[in-house]
């Protein structure tokens, strides 16, 4: 074994997992276990939830770097340090004896906490990120182990944006940990030729294969969890979602927490199985705690934010929204809100803790730019809900939220823009922006889209009559999609046709067939009776304005 960093330095051949693989005993299993937690980079901050690159390697003690004492001084810090993740303040404390500890055992020639300290200076943990510190430390050993090769490789590419000369060191890098036959390389390249949806099936059924092969032969968590991902969507074998969930649960037995959270998704929805869902509750409770990578803490927060959201329980809700948001995560903050809005009309008013709250997190949410966020900030302010109307205001946040490319925002703008639904402006933008929403589709901006299109009297575009209906038509699910097939039923003299798609427009809510028959207009004739019906089926679907309307009318 070799024992100073003298004796390393003739090493010219790297040391591969393949060439050592015993070297590793339990308790420094442990130790690597807390490392990999912490100085790895986040598996999920590179891609979607959708299929996930597996987390990096432990810190494998090859004989290049094993030392026997400083081994053991490393593994003995996991047995004096049993409750290491007992909280975020004993969590700092620990980081940082486990910093001082690294800097001693790198200073001494040890491969491991020199890659380690890389990972700390690159995430910024205990101290202040740096990443050309971060580089230093990596690449001192990136010749010489690898395991700091693979590092290297993920380093480059996660910061190489767009620079040809470092993309191409970041493939040197992988393709020389590939070579070695380092375990966690040829896992990179299995999984971008199994997400690739154009490469050659050829390749994406060698990928599959050796994914099979290394479960077998040594079980690796990883890629168990990959070859999960591969029977539940067929990629590469066929779809079978039992198989998908044994591989979940025998990755998420070896602490893998992707695999955690696929399997808790497969038992809230009774996938392969029947639901039981206190259990997913239980998985994804667990995996909210420090520890735990920060996307997935994030996705767990989300799901069980959305499970109290979908049953009504604003306190628990209330709880998981604002966790999540304090990770930077706002898309369970926007559900809430609705709540408690929903919550509002239904109880005639503000519930006021509940919606100070609500309008905390998504004034949180907007402030971080989150294009949903701004798009319901500017919905409050265009409709005045309970807040005076600012158009101004409201063009404002959906400018802002089409920047970050929100597609509703862009019908809002040209809701206000066009002056919809009456359609007396013939503003540019707006024409721009309900061309672009309706293309991208967004079904109001679809169905406002035909009734300019069944218009005569508007500029703006050439009238169709026969691709409006066509449009609304497929859109029946919306009740302004009935309404304006009401008027075309109207305008072609089919009035009974008109009159069931505007009471089915009311039922699901829409008041404007009521307030019309009550008025009656050049096209349609005044009908008390059937205005009143309208009016109170769109009050029974929540309308609260066809509420207010109906109770002045029976006045």
């Amino acid at each position: 074994m070799i024992g100073s960093g003298v004796a390393r330095a003739a090493v010219t051949t790297p040391i591969s997992f393949e060439q050592t693989p015993n070297c590793l005993t339990n308790s420094e299993l442990r130790f690597f276990s807390l490392v990999d937690r912490h100085f790895v980079p986040d598996p999920l901050e590179r891609l979607p939830l959708d299929f996930l690159i597996p987390s990096a390697p432990p810190f494998l003690c090859t004989e290049a770097c094993y030392e026997e004492n400083q081994c053991d001084s490393l593994s003995g810090m996991v047995h004096e340090e049993p409750q290491y993740f007992a909280s975020e303040r004993r969590l700092f404390h620990n980081m940082n004896m486990l910093k001082k500890k690294l800097l001693q055992l790198s200073s001494s020639g040890n491969f491991l906490a020199t890659l380690a300290l890389g990972h700390i200076y690159m995430h910024g943990v205990v101290i202040p990120q740096d990443l050309s510190v971060a580089d230093k430390y990596i690449s001192k050993v990136a010749d010489k182990y690898v395991p700091a090769m693979f590092q290297k490789a993920l380093f480059l590419f996660k910061h190489a944006h767009n620079n040809v000369e470092q993309i191409r060191l970041a493939h040197q890098s992988l393709q020389n940990a590939f070579q070695y036959q380092y375990l966690y390389a040829h896992l990179f390249l299995a999984r971008n030729a199994l997400q690739n949806p154009t490469e050659m099936e050829a390749k994406r059924a060698d990928a599959f294969s050796f994914l099979d092969t290394v479960v077998k032969k040594t079980g690796n968590h990883d890629a168990l969890f990959l070859r999960g991902r591969c029977h539940q969507f067929g990629i590469a074998t066929q779809k079978n979602e039992s198989l998908a969930k044994n591989d979940y649960l025998a990755a998420m037995v070896m602490k893998n927490d992707e695999a955690a959270y696929f399997y808790a998704m497969f038992l809230y929805d009774g996938v392969a199985g029947e639901k039981n869902v206190s259990s997913a509750l239980k998985i994804w409770n667990g995996l909210t705690y420090p520890g735990h990578s920060k996307n997935v803490r994030v996705a767990a927060l989300n799901q069980l934010a959305s499970h109290f959201i979908k049953i009504e329980d604003r306190h628990a809700a209330s709880l998981w929204v604002n966790e999540a948001v304090a990770l930077g995560s706002y898309f369970s903050a926007l559900a809430y809100f609705k709540l408690a809005h929903s919550t509002s009309y239904k109880n005639g008013g503000i519930v006021e803790d509940f919606w100070d709250d609500a309008f905390k997190v998504l004034k949180i949410a907007a402030q971080a730019n989150f294009p949903p966020a701004l798009t319901y900030m500017g919905i409050l302010s265009q409709y005045g809900i309970f807040a005076p109307i600012n158009e101004s205001l409201a063009s404002d946040y959906y400018q802002r939220a089409i920047l970050g490319g929100d597609v509703e925002a862009k019908f809002r703008y040209a809701s206000i823009s066009l002056n919809l639904p009456a359609m007396t402006s013939n503003s540019t933008l707006g024409k721009k922006y309900l061309q672009e929403a309706a293309n991208e589709g967004f079904p109001l901006a679809q169905v406002y889209y035909a009734a300019y299109l069944m218009n005569a009297n508007q500029k703006l575009f050439p009238v169709d009559i026969a691709k409006a209906e066509e449009i609304l038509l497929s859109h029946q699910y919306l009740p302004q999609s009935l309404f304006y097939l009401g008027l075309l039923r109207w305008g072609q003299k089919k009035y009974q046709d008109a009159k069931d798609f505007f009471i089915r427009s009311c039922h699901m809510g829409d008041a404007a067939a009521g307030t019309i028959f009550y008025a009656g207009t050049d096209e349609v004739e005044r009908d008390v009776d059937l205005a009143l019906r309208c009016l109170e089926a769109a009050a029974k679907a929540g309308n609260e304005d066809a509420a207010m309307q109906l109770r002045k009318l029976k006045k």
